[in-house]
């Protein structure tokens, strides 16, 4: 009976220690928390002071979850400062808590997770990337000021016109006044960087001409 009285008293003393030992190293490691969020400075952003929201140790799994406060998020959160910021906490920590797999979180994320993909090192965020970008819809924009409206042409097209290097020969056709062509057409176009061009297009006689395009007189042919 006296050896049994003995072993559950050393056992109620083993776990009375371990709990203020417990007790102490999360009170350690909270000062340490506090004291490194406080004097937090990063290079690149002013985001006044930081502080520490809450901390969780799970020794079993040996994790420590670091929970900071919006103003920590603030700053651009690239991956040498990411890798600076665990490196300081890992050297900050007491033992063994140091040795354990740290994760920083704030507003609700990772901070590695808060790096650009441009910048990213591992695997790249495909959530951040467009996929599907083909729109079949009513235009974004309209010019409710115009008091008409455009039923055909180029309108709600979405067409995009960029640079091309072309050779081209008109189309004459006289009127009886005598006025320039009406139509022209492109040939031997060399596509850089367009999206869409026509092959052909009307053209619209105006009362004054807007532009001169300078082109090679086509001979005609005579009878």
């Amino acid at each position: 009976m006296k050896k049994l009285t003995v072993l559950l008293t050393l056992l109620y003393l083993s776990l009375f220690n371990n709990t203020v030992l417990a007790q102490d190293l999360e009170r350690n490691v909270e000062d340490r928390l506090k004291s490194y969020f406080r004097q937090y400075k990063p290079v690149r952003a002013n985001i006044g002071t930081c502080k520490l929201d809450s901390f969780r140790v799970d020794h079993n799994r040996k994790k420590l979850f670091v929970y900071a406060g919006d103003n920590f998020a603030s700053q651009p959160f690239l991956p040498e400062i990411t890798e600076t910021i665990y490196q300081e906490l890992k050297q900050l920590l007491p033992g063994p808590v140091c040795f354990y797999d740290i994760q920083v979180i704030t507003n609700r994320k990772e901070i590695s997770e808060l790096s650009p993909n441009i910048y990213r090192k591992s695997k790249k965020d495909k959530s951040r990337l467009f996929t599907n970008i083909e729109y079949k819809g009513a235009p974004w924009v309209i010019n409710n000021s115009r008091p008409y409206n455009i039923s055909k042409g180029l309108n709600g097209q979405h067409v995009h016109f960029g640079k091309a290097t072309a050779n081209i020969s008109l189309m004459t056709k006289k009127n009886g006044d005598g006025n320039g062509p009406d139509y022209f057409l492109l040939q031997k176009i060399n596509l850089l960087n367009l999206l869409f061009c026509p092959t052909s297009f009307r053209c619209f006689k105006m009362q004054a001409r807007l532009f001169t395009l300078r082109v090679k007189e086509i001979p005609r042919s005579r009878k």
